[in-house]
């Protein structure tokens, strides 16, 4: 049997709104308990600050989530448009926005996200696209550091020339491990530069992007380009389950997961659900890739060290492992992660609560592109900073 859940879920009079309301963008999960979640944004009002329709009746993103197979269905708020869910700016639940969700071993929703984001300051007309990751530990997150909101050329030409509803970093998709601890993202994103953009035929031209964090959705590294073909673009992603690939034991901080994603590759420019550009057959791809971020940390023997310290990394350069070494006097929460050029993280190696001694840390850096990294080491007051380079 079939049921209308469009119909299901908003006649019952349930918030948001209490009024009949369209839903967009669906996804659909089965709890390990049995319950059917449903991830969407339910289409309202503008909301406040920047609106007069109440939250309740706003654009909302979030999930519904049934315990008796369907009958009843209960709606969790994750966002309503105008909230700040990103420091210095409102927006991301739109009318139109796109939305995925996965469910960890434990049953926690892990979320994504893209629409309008509308700066808190300055010139508030500047409309940005990005994608933002949200759970219930955490909060917002953004994933997509790899588009710069502060460029005007995403407020005019990205926005002009979209196909179909790709605007911006577009269809993200979420997957998660077992435990909850690995969460990896992808979307598509336009490909231009601060003053150019790439389009066809009037369209963008757009490659598929992911990023991930090891840390439960906490801290995310750089976006990663994950395809790129040449006058075409990939649209429509969605990542299967997240699988386990291998761990490395005892000591080891991460391990190698591999993801799997199909997409639609628009090899004729202008694929879009609203019939925008040539009516054409495009193909489906399957993708596999692997996520490697083996990290070791193991205590030197020895006798307590008197004073912080942070060794150079060695062999530096390096190809594509190292080691680093460092000491704390007195036990406490440890950080060690390495940065890129730009400031931006790409590796955390340690990042937890370590009793007084010496360690070191072994990093693998398969995964990053050569250059120059900085890796940071923060231990109660004690902070210090060396440089190491990667040369493949």
């Amino acid at each position: 049997n079939w049921t209308e859940i469009n119909t299901g879920i908003l006649a019952q009079g349930s918030v948001p709104g209490g009024q009949t309301q369209g839903t967009l963008d669906i996804s659909l999960v089965l709890a390990s308990n049995g319950d059917i979640v449903v991830g969407t944004t339910v289409v309202g009002g503008t909301g406040p600050p920047y609106g007069t329709t109440p939250v309740d009746s706003a654009d909302q993103w979030g999930y519904w989530v049934s315990t008796d197979q369907g009958v009843n269905w209960t709606w969790n708020k994750i966002a309503h448009d105008g909230e700040e869910t990103l420091p210095g700016y409102f927006g991301i639940p739109e009318n139109f926005g796109q939305v995925d969700l996965a469910l960890d071993g434990n049953d926690k929703v892990h979320a994504v996200a893209n629409g309008y984001a509308i700066r808190t300051s300055g010139d508030t007309s500047m409309a940005t696209i990005g994608v933002t990751y949200w759970n219930e530990t955490v909060g917002f997150k953004e994933v997509t550091t790899s588009f710069d909101k502060e460029w005007d050329i995403i407020d005019s030409d990205v926005l002009a020339l979209y196909p179909g509803n790709a605007l911006g970093c577009s269809y993200p998709t979420v997957t998660v491990s077992d435990d909850g601890m690995m969460v990896v993202a992808a979307w598509c994103q336009p490909n231009f530069t601060e003053t150019t953009i790439d389009t066809v035929d009037g369209f963008l031209l757009g490659d598929l992007w992911y990023n991930y964090s090891a840390d439960g959705g906490a801290t995310w590294g750089t976006a990663v380009n994950l395809t790129s073909t040449p006058g075409a673009t990939e649209l429509f992603p969605t990542l299967a389950e997240l699988q386990l690939v291998s761990s490395a034991g005892e000591g080891v901080a991460s391990a190698t997961y591999r993801a799997r994603v199909v997409y639609l590759e628009d090899t004729h420019n202008g694929a879009s659900p609203f019939g925008e550009g040539p009516e054409e057959a495009e193909p489906i791809v399957y993708l596999e890739f692997d996520i490697i971020t083996v990290t070791s940390v193991e205590p030197i023997g020895g006798t307590v060290p008197e004073e912080y310290g942070l060794e150079q990394n060695y062999p530096n350069p390096f190809n594509p492992t190292t080691n680093v070494n460092y000491s704390i006097p007195t036990a406490g929460f440890v950080t060690l992660k390495v940065y890129d050029l730009l400031g931006q993280e790409v590796a955390t190696l340690v990042n937890q609560e370590q009793v007084a001694g010496s360690y070191r840390v072994d990093f693998n850096a398969v995964d990053l592109a050569n250059g120059a990294y900085f890796y940071r080491l923060t231990a109660g007051t004690f902070t210090d900073v060396k440089k190491m380079v990667l040369m493949k």
